[in-house]
């Protein structure tokens, strides 16, 4: 399954990390998701209190428009442009390393 590319087919289609919440048409989906962010939390666990400064966190991103990635275009509603995410992720991997950072949830209003 191709993250995103039935959305604008299937309005039940998760808008916001399916990590987060559950959807009926996607169970299995979501549950797969929900598994990683409690495997996340463990090994932040385990790093923190082996004292390694290793850095754990999840990066939760709704539907994300990578197909128009053309410089200025607005994203497909619904969408965040790929551009938003990138510029997230180098801002939360820029933080001082005593900064803890467990979760980034990034989605679309629209």
């Amino acid at each position: 399954m191709r993250c995103g590319s039935c959305a604008p087919r299937c309005p039940s289609w998760p808008r916001r990390s399916s990590a987060k919440h559950g959807y009926a048409d996607v169970p299995s989906y979501c549950a797969s998701k929900w598994g990683l962010l409690g495997f996340a939390e463990s090994v932040r666990d385990h790093v923190r209190k082996s004292g390694a400064n290793i850095r754990v966190f999840n990066f939760c991103p709704g539907l994300v428009d990578v197909e128009n990635t053309a410089t200025g275009r607005e994203p497909r509603p619904g969408f965040v442009h790929v551009s938003n995410m990138a510029r997230t992720l180098l801002y939360a991997l820029s933080l001082d390393r005593n900064v803890v950072l467990e979760d980034i949830n990034i989605y679309s209003r629209g």
